[in-house]
């Protein structure tokens, strides 16, 4: 009797490490007010010591969008219905629930008619949704997957390496360093793709002939240097913003180094898979609306960073991550057969025209 292969764990665990990174972070950003720091003039709601140790724990966490692109462009984007269909309806579904916490804490607008035709809209119109900037860039990068994969599969390794050269400059020197404006901090498109194309490169010539210890240590080294600078900018009196840029080159090294060291762990849990597969409701949730920033401040406000705080936020953050996931679980439990009946139209009248 031949065994089916087990799927490889390392990646689906590097995927909730990092969308653990992207709830800490938010925690940070929202909860405790990185935003009023970043840029001065506005009331921060810590110390100034207080500031560098957020600083300092937010440079070990802000590479963990661009490792999210990385893997796409590891394993490359196959633009098929299915994959289409499943990533539409789950941010379709939670772009509604999150709207809909929004109306029953602040009122219906429009009546109810109005406001059941607000909810539709923000199902239907989920790539132009502006509360979802990584999905809208990462629906177009995978729109744009296949003329990509095309090109990396007749290009040689110099050409390629070129290619991911020349973005290099334009979102490092002339976004990150000469803020250059449609590529100024990452959040773009030519970013997306410049990581995707790293992503391909590591895949077909990378040997993995690195030790592990080094990938860590570059990722420490990378991180503390965003560390350091993060700190000295702050205490100086300058904005911070830059240094946790996605397209910074600390950034970038943080998340290819990150990235690599979980490529050479051999990992298989049949649990970790199963709650990877839904760890992008994490984010939509929580950009979405429902999240606990505010229980975050409070619990800073009421107990400052003693035991009572560590234990509070502890809570929070595994909620953060528990809640969505179950109920992903939950909305394929009663729509995934409704995401195969359309994907089988889409495949039959569109994709399989167009696409392919």
């Amino acid at each position: 009797m031949v065994m089916a292969k087990q799927r490889e764990s390392n990646i689906e665990l590097l995927r909730l490490v990092v969308m653990a990174f992207i709830v800490l972070h938010h925690f940070i950003f929202h909860g405790l007010g990185q935003y009023r720091f970043l840029s001065f003039g506005k009331t921060p709601l810590l110390s100034s010591s207080q500031i560098d140790y957020a600083l300092i724990v937010d440079s070990f966490l802000i590479a963990a969008v661009d490792v999210f692109i990385l893997i796409s462009g590891y394993f490359a984007i196959k633009l098929k219905a299915s994959g289409f269909v499943k990533l539409f309806s789950v941010v379709s579904f939670f772009a509604m629930i999150g709207f809909c916490n929004y109306l029953y804490t602040n009122g219906l607008q429009g009546g109810v008619i109005g406001s059941i035709g607000r909810i539709a809209q923000r199902g239907i119109f989920v790539i132009s949704n502006k509360t979802y900037w990584f999905i809208q860039y990462y629906f177009i990068l995978m729109f744009l997957s296949s003329p990509i994969n095309k090109y990396v599969e007749v290009a040689t390794k110099k050409s390629l390496l070129t290619t991911i050269l020349i973005l290099l400059f334009v979102n490092v020197y002339l976004g990150w360093m000469q803020d250059v404006t449609f590529v100024t901090d990452g959040y773009n498109l030519t970013n997306f793709i410049m990581l995707y194309l790293i992503g391909r490169y590591l895949k077909i010539y990378y040997h993995k002939h690195i030790a592990r210890k080094y990938d860590l240590l570059l990722f420490a080294g990378s991180s503390t240097i965003t560390a350091i600078l993060a700190v000295v900018l702050h205490r100086s009196g300058i904005d911070t913003y830059r240094v946790f840029c996605y397209n910074s080159p600390f950034v970038l090294i943080s998340a290819i180094s990150l990235f690599m060291l979980f490529t050479k762990i051999q990992y298989r849990s049949n649990v970790i898979n199963y709650l990877a597969a839904s760890c992008l409701s994490i984010y939509l949730m929580q950009e979405g609306g429902i999240h606990c920033y505010g229980q975050v401040r409070e619990l800073y406000l009421q107990h400052g960073f003693t035991f009572n705080f560590w234990i509070g936020i502890s809570l929070l953050f595994v909620l953060s991550m528990s809640i969505p996931l179950a109920v992903d679980k939950l909305r394929l439990l009663i729509f995934s057969h409704v995401e195969n009946k359309v994907s089988q139209l889409l495949d039959k009248h569109i994709f399989k025209r167009f696409f392919e």
